[in-house]
């Protein structure tokens, strides 16, 4: 079994519970973050490239575990979801796990079977990845400095990786896709975000994640040479 470190994200309902499992982890050769303000909920998530597994503690309560479930179902789930809480009968464990749980584990923890299901959770979605990687041809997509390589997730701007969210990352391969031509607010809502976004997200979502982009992929974000707004229509890739 490998050795590697595992990186957690622990989403912690009550303060000083993920703090308290930290402290075990260093031993079995895990590391772990936590987030406990449902104000930055958000925020930690969109910080997730250097993690391996999000572990979610239920006590973050209804409304923000639902707000989890349809920030997965936005965003895709790059990595396994754990989800960790008190009086879990049968029917509840069932709804988490055919919603947004890839596995689900009572309180209190034994903290040999948590590194164990982590580490069983991560192994499972290697195998995934490495069966979904031999069946997809890798599609390669390039632009002036920045390449692409679409089944990876991976995107370079010169030689260096870039890390992206996965709603930057379709923002972007759209973008790469259609060099050239203007697209429209409208467009990249339905082709990115999905059909019924157009109606149901504000537009100006995507000002916001081209900025994001530009930060990310531009020499100067303030004077964008690669993504730019073709003012009135909307925005160009070169």
């Amino acid at each position: 079994m490998s050795q590697e470190p595992l990186r957690l994200l622990v989403l912690d309902g009550e303060p000083g519970w993920g703090t308290a499992l930290l402290d075990g982890l260093a031993s079995h050769g895990l590391a772990a973050s936590t987030c406990s303000d449902p104000q930055q909920l958000e925020a930690c998530l969109q910080q997730t490239d250097g993690t391996d597994l999000i572990v979610v503690d239920l006590a973050i309560g209804a409304q923000q575990s639902l707000w989890f479930s349809r920030w997965l179902h936005e965003h895709g789930q790059p990595r396994p979801v754990l989800a960790v809480g008190t009086l879990l009968d049968e029917s509840r464990r069932v709804q988490l796990l055919e919603t947004w749980a890839d596995d689900v584990l009572g309180l209190p923890l034994s903290l040999p079977e948590f590194v164990a299901r982590c580490r069983a959770l991560w192994r499972r979605h290697q195998l995934r990845l490495a069966q979904w990687r031999e069946r997809t041809p890798t599609t390669r997509l390039r632009h002036g400095e920045i390449e692409m390589l679409v089944e990876e997730h991976a995107v370079w701007r010169a030689g260096e990786p870039v890390n992206l969210t996965p709603r930057e990352f379709r923002l972007l391969e759209y973008l790469l896709r259609h060099p050239g031509q203007v697209l429209d607010r409208d467009t990249l809502l339905e082709r990115v975000w999905g059909e019924m976004s157009s109606m149901e997200l504000d537009p100006k979502t995507v000002d916001v994640h081209i900025r994001w982009l530009r930060i990310k992929l531009e020499r100067d974000a303030a004077s964008p040479q690669l993504i730019t707004t073709v003012r009135g229509r909307g925005y160009r890739l070169g």
